[in-house]
């Protein structure tokens, strides 16, 4: 088995934040998950704490998801970053992958788009 995977999980739903954490550390017990609500604290803690990945919501009030992946890439090109948002439709992820980001994931009901999103991460990993 590899070694752990850290993953900043950018939510500005504290509630939305809990959730996304406790179900990828349920459905891989590599993945261990840091939250912040800030897309400008997530920005600091990348440079200070860094991160083996980055799974953002796509809307937040004071930068989206997108610009966020943007601005990360700057001075983490090779960071794996993912959208997982229910605002994530067609237009939103062509957005999304042609900036670079590596993958979009529509949240949902059910609990199938965690499994998903942790086959990606430990895929964009290297686990």
């Amino acid at each position: 088995m590899g070694d752990r995977i850290d993953v900043l999980v950018v939510d500005e739903d504290p509630d939305l934040l809990d959730l996304t954490g406790t179900f990828l550390e349920r459905e891989s017990d590599r993945i261990g998950v840091e939250t912040e609500r800030s897309a400008r604290e997530a920005i600091d803690r990348i440079d200070e704490e860094g991160f083996d990945c980055v799974v953002s919501d796509l809307r937040m009030p004071e930068m989206d998801g997108v610009a966020l992946f943007e601005t990360v890439a700057e001075g983490h090109p090779d960071l794996p970053f993912f959208i997982f948002s229910a605002a994530a439709d067609s237009d939103h992820a062509a957005r999304a992958m042609a900036a670079g980001v590596n993958e979009c994931v529509q949240k949902g009901a059910g609990t199938e788009h965690y499994r998903e999103l942790v086959e990606l991460i430990e895929d964009a990993v290297g686990a």
